[in-house]
């Protein structure tokens, strides 16, 4: 085998992202760390999470049925799908498993957007099935988030009916950006819709529990902190420890 740096991920495919939340959902430690989102470089829809014992978990389900994960899907079901590796020489690493191993490149190196643009290949061998190799990263894997949403401040300001002067938003840390508007089906453009009256996550179209997860779980790298999930969580509740933190 190889020299790796360290696992990056396991990843695990079914039918529908749904599916894969649902079912590490009640996992201990349960967290969303990145996604849902689309990757059409590999025709997979992703979600990253983590649980206890394990650092990173990815979920995938296919794009269409021209996805490489569909056949596995139609003849085995959802399942565990493969190890990934981080690398520091990508090319080095497929010339060690290909001439040494036995391994048989079925994905040549190519940028992948859930890695934020790190090229990513597929070996394959008959005794060991499939691994990824993907090239590392020096800074932790929480600082790849997305930063795009700029506005959070303002939507927490308005929904508390107070200035960002009156309040301790100076230690907020810009580079962590909530992906709030993503989250309930808003552009960044019309903010300005969210009604002044909106209490609780149910007003919210479409919420679901993978919403919730996805909210909480980036609201907790906003203050960096992890905080418990109340049993009926309220925007009240988390613009209150917005200001606190």
């Amino acid at each position: 085998m190889i020299d790796y740096l360290y696992i990056d991920h396991i990843a695990y495919i079914f039918n529908e992202i749904e599916d894969g939340y649902k079912f590490f959902a009640n996992s201990p430690g349960f967290r969303v760390i990145r996604g849902p989102g689309v990757n059409p470089t590999q025709g997979v829809k992703f979600l990253f999470i983590t649980v206890d014992d394990i650092s990173k978990i990815e979920i995938l389900a296919p794009l269409d049925n021209k996805s490489p994960i569909s056949s596995r899907l139609n003849n085995v079901g959802p399942s565990l799908y493969h190890i990934c590796y981080a690398v520091n020489d990508l090319n080095k690493s497929i010339n060690q498993l290909t001439k040494k191993f036995d391994w048989v490149l079925i994905s040549a190196p190519k940028k992948d957007p859930a890695f934020d643009g790190r090229k990513v290949a597929f070996l394959k061998n008959s005794s060991y099935g499939i691994i990824e190799l993907v090239e590392s990263k020096i800074e932790s894997f929480s600082q790849s988030l997305p930063k795009n949403i700029s506005n959070t401040e303002e939507f927490l300001i308005r929904k508390n009916g107070t200035s960002s002067s009156e309040n301790n938003f100076s230690k907020l840390d810009k580079s962590k950006q909530i992906n709030l508007t993503k989250i309930i089906g808003l552009s960044v453009d019309n903010i300005e819709d969210i009604p002044d009256e909106l209490n609780s996550f149910s007003d919210i179209k479409s919420w679901d529990s993978m919403a919730m997860a996805i909210f909480h779980s980036e609201f907790e790298n906003l203050i960096n902190k992890r905080i418990t999930m109340p049993d009926h969580p309220n925007l009240d509740f988390y613009v209150e420890i917005y200001h606190k933190y």
